[in-house]
């Protein structure tokens, strides 16, 4: 029974990767091969990861923006029973690394909204996000505590540089 419903959420996840597909025929693709713009349509699903009770998947959808040549990411839902698939963040940033509470009632995830990557709460139930982080560096492999009260995460903390070596004093009169 695990083998069957491992399969049935790839196969959840590849119908919903599917549905971002530009539409069109071969008919009405004007050109015989894949151009390098053509880099700029291509969409596609990383790190799905799978509520506690297995009713939901949350995806991160990435796309690029042709206007910035930037790679950007929006996090998706797929619900397991109807593989309806909808949007959870929206724009042009980089919202990624989703993980799920414990319990299934709250979602971490890693936002660019403001500037720099910080670290969001969003409540499944309202959809109230809450922004849990204020640093200067990329908080990186979140992960909730057993009990869902506690966030941890590492970062890189610059370190000031000392020189090599210090340069003597002007002499007297220079």
């Amino acid at each position: 029974m695990k083998t069957r419903s491992r399969v049935s959420l790839l196969e959840l996840l590849l119908v919903a990767a599917g549905s971002f597909s530009p539409a069109g025929s071969a008919a009405e693709v004007s050109e015989k091969y894949f151009r390098l713009i053509d880099l700029f349509n291509l969409e596609f699903a990383s790190d799905p990861q799978i509520s506690p009770k297995g009713e939901k998947v949350v995806f991160v959808r990435n796309f690029s923006d042709i206007m910035k040549d930037r790679k950007r990411s929006n996090l998706w839902i797929v619900d397991a029973e109807s593989a309806e698939a909808r949007p959870l963040t929206t724009g042009n940033e980089n919202d990624f690394s989703p993980r799920w509470s414990p319990d299934g009632t709250r979602l971490l995830y890693a936002s660019s909204a403001e500037g720099s990557v910080q670290l969001y709460a969003r409540w499944m139930d309202s959809g109230q996000v809450a922004k849990v982080t204020s640093v200067q560096k990329t908080p990186r492999d979140m992960t909730w505590s057993k009990d869902g009260k506690w966030v941890a995460f590492w970062m890189l903390v610059p370190e000031e540089t000392k020189p090599f070596a210090e340069m003597p004093s002007k002499p007297a009169g220079a």
